[in-house]
C-alpha cells in the first residue's frame, strides 16, 4: 500500500498504533456495547459516550460439525476498522493540524507464519501485503492505515479475502467474509464522530 504521508506523520501513527494495540488488545476482557448492525459488520464501543472507543468489526467463526452436533473453535480472523487523530506539524509556521485517518486491524490465531504477513484484497483489486505488529493473548495481528481507495473498495465490493500463513504448512489459509454492510457501517461510524466533535 502506498502512503502519502510525511515520515513524521508516519512516525507518530505507528507510536499511536502501538498504543492502541495495548488498548485493543484486552477488548475480549472488557464488555462493549453493539450499538448499529448491517450485514456481519458491527458498531462497537467500549463507552457509548466517548466515539474514541468506537469501531466496526466482522469475524468469522471456526466451526466444525458432525452428524450430532457443531463445536465452535473460536474465531478464525476478526477485522476491525477505527478512525484514530493523527499530526501534521507546519515547518514554516510551527502549526500543528490534527486530522482523522482511517485504521484497519486483523486478529489471526496463534500458530500464523509471522514472516509471511496477512494479504488483504478485496474481490479482484490489487493485494495489500502487511507485516505482523505482535501476538498479544487474542491472537496475533496487522494494523494499517487505510487508504482512499481501498475503502471505496470496502464500500462497494463484494468480499474482503484474508490470507495469512501457519507455520510448518505450504498453503495459506484464505477467509472470505461479505463486505456487505461495511460501507453503512464505516460511514454512521463517521458520522458519530463528527457529531461528538
Amino acid at each position: 500500500m502506498n502512503l502519502s504521508l510525511p515520515p513524521a506523520i508516519v512516525l507518530f501513527l505507528l507510536m499511536m498504533v502501538a498504543d492502541i494495540s495495548y488498548v485493543w488488545s484486552a477488548d475480549d476482557k472488557q464488555d462493549t456495547n453493539v450499538i448499529y448492525k448491517a450485514g456481519g459488520w458491527e458498531t462497537e464501543c467500549r463507552d457509548k459516550d466517548d466515539v474514541s472507543t468506537c469501531h466496526i468489526r466482522n469475524n468469522v467463526d471456526v466451526t466444525r460439525k458432525t452428524d450430532s452436533d457443531s463445536k465452535n473453535f473460536g474465531k478464525i480472523i476478526d477485522v476491525m476498522f477505527m478512525y484514530a487523530d493523527a499530526q501534521k506539524v507546519d515547518k514554516a509556521s510551527g502549526e500543528t493540524e490534527v486530522f482523522k485517518v482511517a485504521l484497519m486491524k486483523i486478529y489471526t490465531p496463534f500458530g500464523v507464519s509471522l514472516k509471511d504477513g496477512v494479504v488483504v484484497q478485496v474481490d479482484t483489486f490489487t493485494e495489500i501485503n502487511l507485516e505482523y505488529m505482535q501476538c498479544v493473548s487474542r491472537g496475533c495481528h496487522v494494523t494499517s492505515i487505510v487508504s482512499d481507495d481501498f475503502l471505496l473498495q470496502m464500500k462497494y465490493g463484494k468480499n474482503m479475502t484474508v490470507s495469512f500463513g501457519v507455520f510448518g504448512r505450504g498453503v495459506p489459509t484464505v477467509v472470505s467474509l461479505p463486505v456487505d454492510g461495511f460501507k453503512e457501517q464505516f460511514e454512521e461510524l463517521g458520522r458519530m464522530i463528527i457529531e461528538q466533535k
